[in-house]
C-alpha cells in the first residue's frame, strides 16, 4: 500500500509545475486575450472562443473545468464543451505519461508526453466539430467579451493558486487513492491461501475475465486491465494499482512493467489512459452541469470506444511498420 502511494506521491512537484503555469497566463491577464485570438479557429468548429477557458483549466482538472462551462450562454456550444472536455489531459494524466515514457522512451519522453496532449486537442476539436452538426441551435454564435488590462503576476497568488491545486492532489493521494490501493492489496490477497497478486487471486480473476478485450491493444497482461478499471476512480491510482500489484514502489516500476508490456504495448497505453473513460468525479459533474444522467452514460461509453480505436490503431500500425 505504501509502495503504491508513494509512487503516486513521487510526481507531486510536476504536478505543481504544471498548475504554476495556467496560474501564470490567468493572473497576467493573458489568459482573457487568448479567447479572442483563437475565436476564429473555434468558429470554424462551430463554437466560440469561449470554450478556451474550459480547454485551459481541463489540462489542470475537467472537473472545474466543465464546471467553468457555466460561463457559456449558448446552451448547443456548453454542452458541447461539457461532453468533449475529457480528451483534454488533466493533471492526473500526466503521471501515468511520465512514468511510461521514461521507462521506454526515455530520450524522447519530452516529446511523446507532448503528443499525447496535442492528440487530445486534436480528438477534443474533432469531436467538437461532429457534435456541433449533431446538436441543433438556431442561436447565432457570437463573442462579446470584456479584455482584462494586462498586470504583472502577483507571485504570492500564482504560488497559493499552485500550491492549492497541488494540496488537492496530495490530499487525494492520501484519501482516494490510499483508500483505492488499500482495495487493491484486499483482492490481490484473496481468497486466503493465494499467493500476493496472483491470477488466482479475486483481482487476478478480473483482470484475467477483461484482459482479452485489450489483448488487441497491446496491454492483454491482467495487471493492466485491473489498474484501468481502478484508473476510473481517479486517473493516478493506476500507477498505485501496478505499484501496488507487484509490491513496489516507483524507482521498481522500471524495471518490473518491461515485463509485462513492449515499448509498443506502452505507447498503444498512454493513448487509451488519454483518452478513456473520465474518473467519477468527471461524470458526476457532466451530469449536474447537463442536468441529465443520458449524458453521463453516453460521454464515457463514447470516449471508451474512441480510446479502444485510437489504441488498436497505434499498436497495430506499429506492428505494420515493424515496431513492437
Amino acid at each position: 500500500m505504501l509502495g503504491g502511494v508513494g509512487s503516486v506521491l513521487s510526481f507531486a512537484p510536476l504536478i505543481f509545475i504544471l498548475f504554476l503555469m495556467i496560474a501564470l497566463l490567468e493572473d497576467s491577464g493573458y489568459l482573457g486575450r487568448t479567447i479572442v485570438l483563437v475565436d476564429p479557429l473555434f468558429q470554424k468548429m462551430g463554437i466560440t472562443g469561449r470554450t478556451f477557458i474550459p480547454v485551459i483549466l481541463g489540462f489542470g482538472c475537467n472537473v472545474p473545468a466543465i464546471m467553468a462551462t457555466k460561463t457559456i450562454k449558448n446552451r448547443r456550444e456548453r454542452m458541447i464543451a461539457i461532453l468533449t472536455n475529457s480528451f483534454i489531459s488533466c493533471g492526473a494524466r500526466l503521471p501515468v505519461y511520465l512514468l511510461f515514457a521514461g521507462i521506454f522512451f526515455p530520450k524522447h519522453a519530452g516529446y511523446i508526453v507532448m503528443l499525447l496532449y496535442l492528440f487530445g486537442m486534436f480528438i477534443a476539436f474533432i469531436a467538437s466539430l461532429i457534435l456541433s452538426k449533431l446538436i441543433k441551435d438556431k442561436t447565432p454564435n457570437s463573442l462579446i467579451i470584456e479584455l482584462p488590462p494586462y498586470r504583472k503576476p502577483s507571485i504570492t497568488n500564482v504560488l497559493k493558486h499552485a500550491w492549492y491545486h497541488t494540496w488537492e492532489f496530495i490530499k487525494r493521494a492520501g484519501t482516494i487513492i490510499f483508500g483505492s490501493v488499500l482495495i487493491v492489496w484486499v483482492l490481490a490477497s484473496l481468497p486466503l491461501g493465494v499467493s500476493y497478486g496472483s491470477p488466482d487471486s479475486l483481482l487476478g480473476q478480473l483482470g484475467h475475465f477483461l484482459s482479452p478485450i485489450f489483448a488487441p491493444l497491446g496491454f492483454g497482461h491482467w495487471t493492466f486491465s485491473v489498474a484501468l478499471i481502478f484508473g476510473v476512480v481517479n486517473k493516478e491510482i493506476i500507477i498505485g494499482t501496478l505499484g501496488t500489484l507487484y509490491g513496489v514502489g516507483k524507482s521498481a516500476l522500471f524495471s518490473t512493467i518491461p515485463m509485462y508490456i513492449t515499448p509498443l504495448g506502452a505507447l498503444s497505453f498512454m493513448f487509451f489512459v488519454l483518452l478513456y473513460i473520465p474518473c467519477l468525479a468527471t461524470i458526476a459533474v457532466i451530469k449536474q452541469e447537463s442536468g441529465s444522467w443520458k449524458y453521463a452514460i453516453l460521454q464515457p461509453i463514447g470516449t471508451i470506444s474512441i480510446a479502444w480505436i485510437v489504441s488498436f490503431l497505434v499498436y497495430h500500425a506499429g506492428l505494420l511498420f515493424g515496431f513492437k
